[in-house]
This record gives C-alpha cells, sequence and structure tokens, in this order.
C-alpha cells in the first residue's frame, strides 16, 4: 500500500514541484472562490443569464486571440525568460484583482466592469498558464511525468472544492468584495514560488521547446493520436462546463431559496465530485487513459438530464456532485492521453490547445446557453443541453474509444 501510494505522488519528491504545488492550489482556491462571488454579482443584481456567459465570453475572445502564440513563446524562449514571464504575470493579475477589490468596494460596479476585467485576465492567463505548467513539468524525472500532470488536476480540483468553502465564509464576512481581494493576494504565492525555480542555475539556460511555430501546431493537427482526443475535449468542454458554471448555478438561485453563503457552500458538491474525479483517474493510473471515456461521458449525461424530474436540494446537490465526477475524469482521460503522446518539445503548444478549451470554448459555449436559459429555463437546458452534446459527439467518441482498444 504504501509502495502504491509512493509512486503515485513521487513529484511530490521534488522540492520545487511541490513549493509550486502548494502555492498554485492557494491561487486556484482564490480564483475559484472569486468564480462564485462574480457569478453572485452578475445574477443578485443583473439577474440575467446570458449575462454570466457575458462575462465568461470576454476572457474567452482574449483568450482565442493570444493563448496560441503564447504557447509559442513558451516553447521559443529559454526557461529563466520564461519564468520571469511568468512572475510578471501573476503580479498583473494581483493589482487587476486590487482594482476591482475597488470597484465593488467604493463604486457601484457595472457589467461592463467585470467584461474588461474577465478580457484582461484572459490575456494574461493565454502567457502564463502554457509558461507555468510547461516549467513545472521540467522539474520531474520523465518517469514521473503522468503523475505530474495528475497530480496537477488533483490540485486544481481541490481547489476547486475549497473556493466555494472559502467564498462562503468571506462573503458571509464581508461581501464578495472580500474574496475578490483574497483571490488577488492570492497571486503572489505562486509569484514567490516560481522566483525559488529562478535560482536554479542548471535550468536557467534551457529551452522548454523548439523555435518552429507553424511546425508545432502542424504536428498536433497530423498526430491523429493527439488531434482525435483534442476535440473530443473541447465538444466536453463547450458542454460539460458551461452546465457546471452556467446552468447548475442559475438553477440553484431561480428554483431555491437560498442565501449567498448557502449558494457558495452548494457548489462545494460538484466541486467535490470534480476532486474525486481527478484523484480517482491518478491512482488508477491507467496505460490506455482514454478508454475510461466509457465511465465519463454516459455518467455525465445521466446524472444531469434526471435533476430537473424532482425540486429536492439534497438530491439536487448530490446529482451535480456525480456530474462533476464524471466531467472531470473524462477531462482527465482526455489532457492526459495526449500529454503523453505529445512530442516532447510541442508540450508548450499543446498545453496551448487545451487552454483555448478551457477558456474560449467554454464561453463560447456558455453564452447561447444563458441565452437558452433566459429563453426556455435553466430546468430545460439541464435535458437539452445533454441530449444535443450525445448527438454532436457521438462519432468522435466512437473513434475514440475504437482507438482504445487497438
Amino acid at each position: 500500500m504504501l509502495s502504491f501510494f509512493h509512486t503515485r505522488f513521487s513529484p511530490l519528491k521534488s522540492r520545487l514541484f511541490a513549493t509550486l504545488f502548494v502555492s498554485q492550489f492557494f491561487s486556484n482556491t482564490g480564483s475559484w472562490a472569486f468564480e462564485i462571488a462574480r457569478t453572485w454579482i452578475i445574477v443578485d443584481r443583473l439577474g440575467k443569464g446570458h449575462e454570466v456567459g457575458a462575462v465568461m465570453l470576454a476572457g474567452g475572445v482574449s483568450a482565442l486571440i493570444f493563448t496560441l502564440y503564447g504557447g509559442f513563446l513558451v516553447d521559443r524562449f529559454s526557461f529563466r525568460q520564461v519564468l520571469w514571464a511568468s512572475i510578471f504575470a501573476k503580479c498583473l493579475l494581483f493589482l487587476l484583482s486590487i482594482w476591482l477589490f475597488f470597484i465593488v468596494e467604493y463604486r457601484s460596479i457595472a457589467l461592463w466592469h467585470l467584461v474588461v476585467f474577465s478580457f484582461i485576465q484572459g490575456v494574461i492567463v493565454a502567457f502564463d498558464a502554457p509558461a507555468f505548467f510547461s516549467f513545472s513539468m521540467k522539474l520531474v524525472p520523465s518517469t514521473d511525468l503522468q503523475q505530474a500532470i495528475a497530480l496537477n488536476s488533483m490540485n486544481f480540483q481541490a481547489s476547486r472544492t475549497v473556493g466555494p468553502l472559502l467564498a462562503g465564509v468571506l462573503m458571509g464576512i464581508g461581501g464578495p468584495g472580500l474574496v475578490i481581494l483574497f483571490d488577488g493576494l492570492s497571486f503572489l504565492g505562486p509569484a514567490f514560488a516560481t522566483s525559488l525555480v529562478l535560482k536554479e542555475k542548471k535550468l536557467q539556460d534551457m529551452y522548454l521547446g523548439t523555435n518552429t511555430s507553424s511546425r508545432g501546431f502542424r504536428i498536433l493537427f497530423k498526430d491523429a493520436k493527439v488531434m482525435a482526443p483534442l476535440l473530443q475535449l473541447f465538444f466536453c468542454l463547450s458542454f460539460f462546463l458551461p452546465t457546471l458554471l452556467v446552468t447548475f448555478r442559475i438553477y440553484i438561485k431561480d428554483t431555491f431559496q437560498v442565501t449567498p453563503e448557502q449558494f457558495s457552500y452548494i457548489f462545494m458538491g460538484p466541486a467535490l465530485g470534480s476532486l474525486v474525479g481527478a484523484m480517482t483517474f491518478a491512482l488508477i493510473k491507467p496505460k490506455m487513459p482514454i478508454k475510461w471515456l466509457r465511465l465519463g461521458i454516459p455518467l455525465f449525461i445521466l446524472s444531469t438530464t434526471i435533476i430537473p424530474a424532482y425540486h429536492d436540494l439534497r438530491l439536487t446537490i448530490f446529482n451535480m456532485t456525480i456530474a462533476g465526477f464524471a466531467a472531470f475524469f473524462s477531462f482527465s482521460a482526455l489532457t492526459v492521453h495526449m500529454q503523453l503522446y505529445i512530442q516532447e518539445g510541442f508540450r508548450g503548444r499543446l498545453t496551448s490547445m487545451i487552454l483555448v478549451g478551457f477558456s474560449v470554448v467554454v464561453p463560447m459555449g456558455a453564452y447561447p446557453i444563458g441565452k437558452l436559459i433566459d429563453h426556455y429555463s435553466a430546468g430545460f437546458c439541464l435535458i437539452a443541453v445533454p441530449c444535443f452534446f450525445l448527438i454532436f459527439s457521438m462519432p468522435l467518441w466512437f473513434i475514440n474509444i475504437s482507438r482504445s482498444t487497438t
């Protein structure tokens, strides 16, 4: 048993990786707490489902413009240059959050404030996320790469579980503004941890990838082991995450009478499910990750479509938790599969493509789903959206599943 856990958590033996891991947990926790506070501000003060999607879409537009170029820069420049860029990005995010905090606390916040914040944040993250992921992967031996990827996913989901709890506590004490302030301060931890990596002289002149932009993306597009799962990931993201981040939240707000604190605590459920999904995938360490789509996709569709059949809050939270598990179990299967098969010199560009999915495809799905909610209802979307997903992504699903058996 000890040997089992030793192999699963072996990347944490690297002091630098462990330091980044802990600091990123606190930063991600602040970001997820901010997501809850932002949604509450929009739904409570503005009351339109599509406005939640509009704010997400603003970040998606900036990510669409800059993310792929950000991945190219990560692969092009030296380790030291990428580290300095990551530190600078974290400091910019800190200043941006402080600006929004003062708007929320001392001014009357409007939708355009959140749209501008989301757009600028998307630009910064477009460059920082591929950088942070790529250099953190260089801190562990190649034999620990799969587990490092899985641990980063677990980190992300653990913070997603703690974030709503933290949001509930802080909103109960000082309202959404206090959550935004904490989010800003949380960016300073990864900036400090990254500065420690800078002191490692043996890493400073290392390059993370190759110098050819077009060749890197051509390799991604021509490699069927990467491209088919990437398209499947985009389909999953465009339907699954808008359901988790928009439809569920508006459904809870419209169907049940909850306070801001209760609203935050409720969404610990799907976040906990997401964490368990990522942890389960890390612990089983499958040789062929993509075959586990057989579990993840059907489970998400089933758990989501049965929610409107009853109006019991506990059962709704339970099914949202199962949906969170299924969604991120599927995401882990697809992302780990691609990271294992990509050539080493093009990891930054693959990370950029994955980031395009999370930061561009998700908002593009969130906005029309928000409009559907305004026109029909959140309950209608909980049934219709999974059915649309099943119809349009089924060919890719069968392609990926059939390849996992060959």
